[in-house]
């Protein structure tokens, strides 16, 4: 499917966001500036990849992630984590066919049961033993590490492969996005991991800061005038899409109201 459009204040709610009804606008494409007002916020609060996949609507990312220092933990930037039922995905998507889209991203129903018996947000995961920071630990993270034929393999031969990781017995805070995962060969932790997952809000009910930011960021860009952006900058890489945009477009104020939503990455 295409690139998601998402649209954080429908039409019947335009008013209550201090913003005209259609009936009121003539000729001005008052949605069309929420739905760019709502690129900006995903834009901003760094929720796209480098393909410009990516919402705070309910999405499925794959993130490569290193483990955090001395610890059997890694942190998933994106959240809060949610495990979505195939009933959710399927309400979705027909609510994306009566609606012309803003509903579904593409996003991947929860297909895994964690040990308590509830669905989890981590749909696939893998891990790898390589090389560690030097001022960590040599060239692995522990001696014994030395002594798995894969590691040998890999360190004269190639990359390190990939092992699948146990998905019953994981834990994840799903507003943290702290992930602690099965150890692997010998009980050693992996340095390096791909984890597939869903994080993001119901856009059937938005949390009501993004709501009002997407409010102001529409009467900012109705003030610039229509077909205005004002984005500043843009760039894509691995770790994502970064825009800037003129501070009368998303103020301070729209900036304290989206922080809580902003994507952080572990260093």
């Amino acid at each position: 499917m295409g690139i998601f459009q998402p649209q954080y204040i429908f039409a019947n709610e335009l008013p209550i966001y201090g913003l005209p009804a259609i009936t009121a606008c003539g000729d001005l494409d008052i949605m069309g500036l929420v739905s760019a007002a709502s690129i900006m916020i995903d834009e901003h609060c760094g929720r796209t990849d480098g393909d410009g996949d990516g919402s705070l609507v309910y999405t499925t990312y794959q993130e490569r992630l290193l483990a955090s220092p001395g610890r059997n933990l890694y942190v998933i930037p994106r959240r809060p984590l949610v495990a979505l039922s195939q009933d959710t995905i399927t309400a979705l998507q027909t609510l994306d066919i009566s609606a012309s889209g803003h509903y579904y991203t593409g996003c991947l129903p929860s297909i895994n049961t964690l040990a308590d018996g509830t669905f989890s947000a981590i749909i696939g995961a893998s891990g790898r033993y390589t090389y560690n920071r030097r001022d960590a630990f040599g060239m692995h993270d522990v001696y014994s590490s030395f002594m798995s034929p894969i590691n040998e393999i890999s360190l004269f031969g190639g990359p390190p492969t990939w092992n699948p990781i146990d998905m019953v017995n994981l834990d994840y805070d799903s507003k943290t996005g702290e992930l602690w995962l099965s150890a692997g060969l010998q009980l050693s932790r992996y340095n390096e991991a791909i984890v597939i997952y869903n994080s993001g809000y119901d856009p059937r009910n938005m949390p009501t800061q993004i709501k009002t930011a997407c409010a102001a960021i529409t009467k900012n860009l109705m003030a610039k005038g229509s077909g205005t952006t004002g984005m500043t900058s843009f760039s894509s890489s691995k770790v994502g899409v970064t825009a800037q945009f003129t501070e009368d477009v998303i103020d301070k104020n729209i900036q304290r109201l989206l922080a809580a939503f902003v994507t952080i990455r572990a260093t």
